[in-house]
């Protein structure tokens, strides 16, 4: 994989398209995307926790989903970014800054017709061997008239593990539940809730366990089935669900 050597002095000249606190920075400069992660050594940012050995873990990722056969329909990580001689990040193609989660107070028919689109992503990820872990609406990525997958860098793929904890709506599971499809299907239920029913993701997590007619319902099926009896089971939702969310409404 190709290697781009820079300096901190040239970073000055990048245009900053996306900063969080915890995680990264993103750049953007000549059509190019460049996502650099925060070091625990920041003296600036005392909630950055990639330590080198995460950061190795990182590269060793970004490496193998470059080497991967992806389509048009995943964000591929392009070079590695080296910044002072340490390895900092990757470069992928610039495809826009309009995501899912932009969708938030768009029509309904529009927010199902991409909800449709992101949940097939998600098995074209499942297909290739990548467990998302980290599914938020701000991942998917509107290019040209379609979506593709972001952020892969944050999947599980083979031995390498997912790193993202704390600073988005997967993380307090992320403890407790297998990194597996089903986690990805969970959360993507979360995300489509909440894009639905514009309820916060944190309220639907934090919403206790119900029990109707016998059955134990958690916190995201009892959102679903109060929104789909509402809307009269609309047979257009429903088609976003996966089989085994169906049969719990």
């Amino acid at each position: 994989m190709k290697r781009i050597e820079l300096t901190s002095e040239e970073f000055k000249s990048f245009l900053t398209l996306f900063n969080t606190s915890y995680e990264s920075i993103i750049y953007y400069k000549h059509d190019t995307v460049y996502k650099i992660f925060r070091r625990a050594k920041d003296p600036n940012n005392e909630y950055a926790k990639y330590d080198e050995t995460v950061l190795e873990n990182k590269r060793k990722k970004i490496v193998l989903l470059n080497e991967m056969n992806l389509d048009q329909y995943f964000l591929k990580p392009q070079e590695l970014v080296y910044i002072d001689g340490e390895f900092r990040g990757y470069t992928m193609d610039f495809a826009s800054l309009d995501t899912l989660g932009d969708m938030m107070f768009k029509k309904r028919k529009d927010k199902i017709k991409y909800l449709k689109e992101a949940r097939q992503l998600i098995t074209k990820a499942h297909d290739k061997g990548i467990i998302l872990g980290d599914v938020n609406p701000h991942n998917f990525i509107f290019k040209d008239d379609f979506l593709a997958l972001g952020d892969l860098d944050n999947s599980t793929i083979s031995s390498y593990k997912t790193d993202v904890f704390n600073h988005n709506i997967s993380g307090k599971y992320l403890y407790y539940h297998p990194l597996d499809k089903d986690l990805d299907i969970f959360l993507f239920n979360v995300m489509t809730v909440s894009l639905l029913t514009k309820i916060a993701p944190s309220y639907i997590l934090m919403t206790p366990n119900y029990k109707i007619k016998g059955r134990k319902l958690s916190c995201i099926h009892n959102h679903l089935l109060n929104f789909t009896d509402k809307n009269y089971k609309n047979q257009e939702i429903l088609d976003i669900l996966d089989d085994k969310t169906k049969r719990l409404l």
